[in-house]
Protein backbone atom coordinates (compact mmCIF):
# COMPACT_ATOMS: atom_id res chain seq x y z
CA UNK A 1 0.00 0.00 0.00
CA UNK A 2 1.12 3.29 -1.12
CA UNK A 3 1.05 6.26 1.18
CA UNK A 4 -1.41 7.66 -0.92
CA UNK A 5 -3.60 4.76 -0.82
CA UNK A 6 -3.11 4.83 3.47
CA UNK A 7 -3.98 8.39 3.59
CA UNK A 8 -7.49 7.63 2.07
CA UNK A 9 -7.94 5.07 4.01
CA UNK A 10 -7.39 6.62 7.06
CA UNK A 11 -9.66 9.29 5.96
CA UNK A 12 -12.94 6.57 5.36
CA UNK A 13 -12.18 4.85 9.05
CA UNK A 14 -12.66 8.15 10.45
CA UNK A 15 -16.85 8.18 8.51
CA UNK A 16 -16.76 3.94 9.10
CA UNK A 17 -19.23 4.43 12.48
CA UNK A 18 -21.48 7.04 10.18
CA UNK A 19 -21.73 5.05 7.18
CA UNK A 20 -22.66 1.60 9.20
CA UNK A 21 -25.62 3.23 11.24
CA UNK A 22 -26.93 4.38 7.81
CA UNK A 23 -26.34 1.05 6.17
CA UNK A 24 -28.19 -0.39 9.57
CA UNK A 25 -31.51 1.76 8.59
CA UNK A 26 -31.00 1.19 4.94
CA UNK A 27 -31.18 -2.80 5.81
CA UNK A 28 -34.16 -2.39 8.15
CA UNK A 29 -35.87 -0.42 5.67
CA UNK A 30 -35.50 -3.98 3.51
CA UNK A 31 -36.01 -6.45 5.47
CA UNK A 32 -39.49 -4.62 6.95
CA UNK A 33 -40.19 -4.00 2.96
CA UNK A 34 -39.80 -7.51 2.16
CA UNK A 35 -40.91 -9.46 5.08
CA UNK A 36 -43.84 -10.51 3.16
CA UNK A 37 -43.06 -11.21 0.27
CA UNK A 38 -43.68 -15.21 -0.51
CA UNK A 39 -41.08 -15.43 -3.24
CA UNK A 40 -38.25 -13.68 -2.13
CA UNK A 41 -36.42 -14.77 0.41
CA UNK A 42 -33.07 -13.60 2.70
CA UNK A 43 -29.92 -15.20 1.49
CA UNK A 44 -28.74 -15.41 4.94
CA UNK A 45 -29.34 -14.07 8.49
CA UNK A 46 -29.00 -10.61 8.68
CA UNK A 47 -28.21 -9.41 12.29
CA UNK A 48 -28.64 -5.88 13.05
CA UNK A 49 -25.81 -5.41 15.61
CA UNK A 50 -22.27 -3.39 14.63
CA UNK A 51 -23.35 -4.21 11.24
CA UNK A 52 -21.19 -3.56 8.47
CA UNK A 53 -22.98 -4.71 5.71
CA UNK A 54 -22.30 -3.71 2.20
CA UNK A 55 -24.87 -5.82 0.25
CA UNK A 56 -28.34 -7.02 0.55
CA UNK A 57 -28.31 -10.52 -1.22
CA UNK A 58 -31.67 -11.95 -1.57
CA UNK A 59 -33.11 -15.57 -3.29
CA UNK A 60 -36.03 -15.86 -5.65
CA UNK A 61 -36.45 -18.75 -8.03
CA UNK A 62 -37.33 -16.51 -10.59
CA UNK A 63 -34.23 -14.41 -9.88
CA UNK A 64 -33.39 -13.75 -13.52
CA UNK A 65 -37.26 -12.69 -14.69
CA UNK A 66 -36.67 -10.59 -10.97
CA UNK A 67 -33.73 -8.45 -12.24
CA UNK A 68 -35.12 -7.92 -16.10
CA UNK A 69 -38.45 -6.20 -14.48
CA UNK A 70 -36.36 -4.46 -12.14
CA UNK A 71 -33.74 -3.22 -14.78
CA UNK A 72 -37.14 -2.40 -17.13
CA UNK A 73 -37.92 -0.20 -14.01
CA UNK A 74 -34.46 1.30 -13.96
CA UNK A 75 -33.35 -0.64 -10.63
CA UNK A 76 -30.31 -2.11 -10.90
CA UNK A 77 -30.29 -4.57 -9.12
CA UNK A 78 -27.29 -7.95 -10.14
CA UNK A 79 -25.70 -11.01 -9.05
CA UNK A 80 -22.48 -10.37 -7.07
CA UNK A 81 -22.03 -13.46 -5.67
CA UNK A 82 -21.15 -16.72 -7.26
CA UNK A 83 -19.44 -20.17 -6.70
CA UNK A 84 -15.79 -19.79 -7.38
CA UNK A 85 -15.88 -22.76 -9.91
CA UNK A 86 -17.53 -20.52 -11.89
CA UNK A 87 -14.01 -18.36 -12.31
CA UNK A 88 -11.19 -19.83 -14.47
CA UNK A 89 -8.89 -20.78 -12.10
CA UNK A 90 -11.40 -23.05 -10.23
CA UNK A 91 -13.51 -24.47 -13.06
CA UNK A 92 -11.97 -28.44 -12.36
CA UNK A 93 -13.84 -27.81 -9.00
CA UNK A 94 -17.36 -27.63 -10.31
CA UNK A 95 -18.77 -31.08 -9.54
CA UNK A 96 -17.86 -30.91 -5.97
CA UNK A 97 -19.92 -27.84 -4.82
CA UNK A 98 -23.18 -29.01 -6.34
CA UNK A 99 -25.28 -26.81 -3.74
CA UNK A 100 -23.20 -23.95 -4.74
CA UNK A 101 -23.41 -24.40 -8.25
CA UNK A 102 -27.50 -24.68 -7.19
CA UNK A 103 -28.47 -21.63 -5.03
CA UNK A 104 -26.15 -19.54 -7.25
CA UNK A 105 -28.90 -19.47 -9.53
CA UNK A 106 -31.27 -17.66 -6.94
CA UNK A 107 -28.94 -15.00 -5.58
CA UNK A 108 -29.53 -11.57 -6.51
CA UNK A 109 -28.67 -8.52 -4.90
CA UNK A 110 -30.76 -5.12 -4.69
CA UNK A 111 -29.18 -1.34 -4.84
CA UNK A 112 -27.77 -0.98 -1.33
CA UNK A 113 -24.80 2.09 -0.39
CA UNK A 114 -25.02 4.45 2.08
CA UNK A 115 -26.18 7.59 0.37
CA UNK A 116 -29.63 6.04 -1.01
CA UNK A 117 -32.34 7.60 -0.50
CA UNK A 118 -35.55 6.72 1.55
CA UNK A 119 -38.02 7.55 -1.49
CA UNK A 120 -34.69 5.80 -3.84
CA UNK A 121 -35.45 2.40 -1.55
CA UNK A 122 -39.37 2.98 -1.66
CA UNK A 123 -39.14 2.98 -5.33
CA UNK A 124 -36.92 -0.19 -5.47
CA UNK A 125 -39.93 -2.18 -2.52
CA UNK A 126 -42.67 -1.21 -4.70
CA UNK A 127 -41.83 -2.75 -7.60
CA UNK A 128 -39.82 -5.63 -5.59
CA UNK A 129 -43.35 -6.23 -4.32
CA UNK A 130 -45.01 -6.02 -7.00
CA UNK A 131 -43.15 -8.29 -9.31
CA UNK A 132 -43.41 -11.11 -6.24
CA UNK A 133 -47.34 -10.41 -5.86
CA UNK A 134 -47.59 -11.39 -9.87
CA UNK A 135 -45.68 -14.62 -8.84
CA UNK A 136 -47.53 -17.89 -7.90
Amino acid sequence: MNNLQASIGISQLKKLSRLNQKRILILKKYLSGIKNCKNINLAFPYKLDKSSYWLLTLRSKKRDKLINYLKSKGISAGVHLMPLPLHPLYKKYKNKVNNSMKVWKELFSLPFFPDIKKNQIDYVLKFVKEFDSKQK
